[in-house]
């Protein structure tokens, strides 16, 4: 039996386990890794006037995109010397990790799409000439360390040959790639190199022909330089014309390739350009400063994101700013449609709400907009750096204030140079809020009114939406300043939206405070009004009936609502602490109901029962009951609406003008 030979590391599982998952996100990883390497063995060379030439070979019998069935990778860098011969065959070499900080195992990414890499390489080393050419496969990947180099008595120029051959069968589907998405991927990977590495150039030969990579004037430009901090920051824009989809984007270069990348905000998610040269536009930025501040993974920058207080180090929002302002510069032909209807967006939302328009030349929150945006963003935007600005001002002012609390009368001249700007900035805020209420209030009163007709059905909206409009069920609260814009108390009367406790829909041991009964009554809406002095000298209640519900002796919301008055007056409500509630002679109730006034049991009960007395408008009654302590309206829907449009009116029809 022949003694079995283990290796350290199964080369196989490291294909699948590391390289496989890279290579199904990228399919042509391979070919960028080898690339790579000889990039390196070019700069190891020393020379010049590097090369590296790439043949991309097509199934011939496929349907377009035919699928790639090997790539050929030549370069004139050292060459595979015993060096790189030890080290390719040993998995997670430290060979090159000082000088290129390689991790040593870019080179499964060969077997994990392709099953056989053939090596060919010439080269010159001390005077002496060495020639090897090898096949490699996963079954014999560890013997390439052993192999001894020949010396041959030919003369050559150092010429080095990878061939990635016969396709992993789960890859050719991947590997259906149009010629000009390699293009585009190769260049938009070495883009940095090609810029930082003179004299050097990648040519790539595909079905179609050639193309120098590097050359491409119409697809590389160079931008203005930037200055921040006496640090120079080269600036190249590449249109990316990839019909795969990509993005806009800003490149942080060093050492040669992409570390780290930034949305280019601005610029929608579709490409930009006339009609018949539409591109992605990536900014690749390249400098000595990005090189020196490169960690030691060479997957970022030792830079800060954002500029610390009394710190002048160089940040990356710094750098990523002056870079958009640049490439918005640059692509300013390309999107000047997409400019323009921008403006016109800014422009009717201004229309639309005026208390926006001092916001409408500011250059920050424009220049932050995505450009292609639709015209709500562009309307939620300044809505929200409106709110984001009044807070500013609200708390400028009480700085200010507290400034010259603390001090004799200040100087009016000093007072004017310091504050009056900000100032009659905050007014100009400050004001707009009204306007913008007032505009609510007139959509609530609208839609309050649309939900007062009938369904199409015939039937109308169920009371808990009439109910939740005015004030929401199921809740309760004891700060109304808090939850001002959460209830439309406004629409009954605008005393009764400033309480010191309200409830809606809740049963009245929990409005009290109170342990639960078993008569306890679920109150509609109920308020209360507290002077200094801790008397609850007010009570609002609201009780609503459906309109489609015909009102009876079992239904008689006057009666319900004088049984909860009652039990007040005769203090059998009490708090959670066991003392009653401090209902005192002065206590006043006030009672709305909102029923069907025209209802038959309406006009032949209730009226004359409760003595209620028919307003002018004949569509509300009054009555004071209970000796004179409580004060009761009755009405319906459509005129309570009414009401509040009148009493609003003025205020609307002002907004208007």
């Amino acid at each position: 039996m022949s003694k079995q030979v283990y290796t350290l590391v199964d080369f196989q599982n490291a294909v699948e386990q590391i390289a496989t998952p890279e290579t199904e996100k990228c399919p042509l990883l391979p070919l960028f890794e080898a690339i790579h390497n000889s990039i390196q063995s070019i700069k190891q060379a020393k020379i010049c006037n590097g090369y590296v030439n790439v043949k991309i070979t097509r199934d011939p019998d496929d349907i377009p995109a035919k699928c790639i069935s090997e790539i050929s990778i030549e370069d004139n860098g050292v060459g595979f010397t015993e060096e790189n011969l030890l080290s390719f065959g040993r998995l997670f070499s430290t060979y090159k990790k000082n000088e290129f900080n390689c991790k040593g195992i870019g080179r499964l990414s060969y077997f994990a799409v392709f099953n056989d890499i053939v090596i060919d390489s010439e080269f010159e080393k001390n005077g002496k000439f060495y020639k090897i050419l090898r096949r490699i496969n996963k079954n014999n990947f560890y013997k390439i360390s052993k192999i001894k180099l020949c010396e041959t008595n030919m003369k050559f120029a150092n010429r080095t040959f990878i061939t990635l051959k016969n396709v992993n069968p789960n890859f050719k589907n991947k590997l259906k790639i149009p010629e000009d998405a390699v293009q585009n991927q190769i260049t938009q990977h070495f883009i940095p190199s090609l810029l930082s590495i003179k004299n050097f150039k990648i040519t790539v030969l595909d079905e179609s022909g050639s193309y120098d990579v590097d050359h491409n004037a119409s697809d590389v430009s160079q931008g203005n330089s930037i200055n921040i901090n006496s640090n120079i920051f080269d600036l190249y824009f590449l249109k990316n014309r990839s019909s795969v989809r990509s993005k806009h984007k800003i490149i942080l270069s060093a050492d040669g390739r992409t570390v780290k990348e930034e949305k280019i905000e601005f610029l929608p998610t579709s490409k930009i350009g006339l009609d018949d040269d539409k591109f992605y536009l990536n900014a690749v930025v390249i400098s000595d400063f990005l090189d020196s501040k490169l960690n030691s993974q060479r997957t970022d920058f030792r830079i800060p994101t954002k500029k610390e207080l009394g710190n002048n180090e160089i940040s990356l929002d710094e750098i990523y700013e002056k870079v958009f302002e640049e490439s918005r510069r640059f692509a300013s032909e390309s999107i000047t449609h997409l400019e323009n209807v921008l403006n016109d967006f800014i422009e009717k939302t201004c229309e639309e709400l005026p208390h926006l328009s001092f916001l409408k030349n500011d250059k920050k929150i424009r220049e932050n907009f995505k450009l292609g945006v639709d015209a709500e963003t562009v309307k939620n935007t300044y809505v929200h750096q409106f709110a984001v600005k009044q807070v500013e001002s609200f708390n400028y002012v009480r700085a200010i204030s507290k400034k010259y609390e603390s001090k004799d009368i200040p100087n009016f001249d000093d007072f004017k140079k310091e504050a009056i700007e900000k100032l009659e900035d905050g007014m100009k805020i400050n004001h707009a809020p009204l306007i913008t209420y007032i505009t609510y209030r007139d959509f609530v009163l609208s839609l309050y009114e649309k939900l007062l007709e009938k369904k199409e059905n015939g039937k109308y909206q169920p009371e808990k939406i009439l109910h939740d409009m005015l004030f929401p069920t199921k809740n309760q609260s004891v700060n109304s300043t808090a939850d001002y814009f959460t209830h439309n108390l406004w629409i009954i009367d605008d005393r009764y939206a400033v309480y010191n406790y309200a409830a809606s829909d809740v049963y009245e041991y929990k409005v009290m405070d109170g342990n639960y009964e078993k008569n306890s009554k679920r109150y509609d809406i109920c308020a209360a009004y507290s002077d200094p002095l801790g008397e609850e000298h007010n009570i609002f209640i609201v009780e609503l009936k459906k309109t489609s519900l015909p009102l009876s002796d079992a239904n008689d919301p006057v009666k319900q609502i004088m049984f909860y008055v009652q039990k007040m007056i005769n203090g059998e409500i009490q708090k959670y602490n066991g003392t009653r509630l401090n209902i005192t002679q002065y206590t006043q109730f006030h009672g709305l109901v909102l029923c069907d006034v025209h209802n038959k049991y309406f006009k032949d009960v209730m009226k004359s029962f409760y003595s209620l007395k028919q307003r002018p408008d004949s569509k509300s009654y009054h009555a004071v009951l209970l000796n004179d302590r409580f004060f009761l309206e009755v009405t319906n829907y459509q005129n309570l609406l009414d009401i509040a449009r009148s009493r609003n009116k003025v205020f609307i029809d002002k907004l208007k003008l």
